[in-house]
């Protein structure tokens, strides 16, 4: 996995598929670079293709393992056939992201800023109602 998709990230989605051992294997690497680049970024383990149950090679056990090794924040079995268990991920990651956030804005009461730049106007000379772009 190249640095650029992860560097700086506060959370990483790790997905292996539920009938594929290998799958895992190519996991365990990207969980090893993650964590010597990133030690503080969340890890969410995942588990694809959870409708093909009946095709299982990855074991419970050996998902276990890894969330235990890599201290993952949680684990999922999802599937993009029926849907299940993808929302709750979603919000799982950002349920989160938003207690560190609330935590660290308690602690820095003025890191969180948004603001709105004046309309300075396009380059042809009209205005856009405060967009540059």
């Amino acid at each position: 996995m190249s640095r650029l998709y992860y560097r700086d990230a506060n959370a990483a989605i790790l997905c292996y598929d539920i009938s594929s051992k290998d799958s895992v294997k190519q996991m365990e690497k990207w969980i090893e670079e993650l964590l010597q680049n990133e030690p503080n970024c969340y890890i969410y383990i995942v588990g694809t293709k959870g409708d093909l149950e009946d095709k299982r090679e990855v074991t419970t056990a050996k998902i276990e393992a890894v969330v235990r090794q890599c201290d993952a924040k949680a684990q999922f079995i999802t599937s993009a056939l029926n849907g299940k268990n993808v929302e709750p991920l979603f919000e799982r990651v950002a349920s989160d992201w938003w207690a560190v956030e609330k935590a660290t804005m308690k602690n820095q009461p003025n890191r969180l800023t948004l603001g709105v730049m004046p309309s300075i106007g396009r380059r042809d000379g009209t205005s856009n109602g405060g967009c540059s772009c």
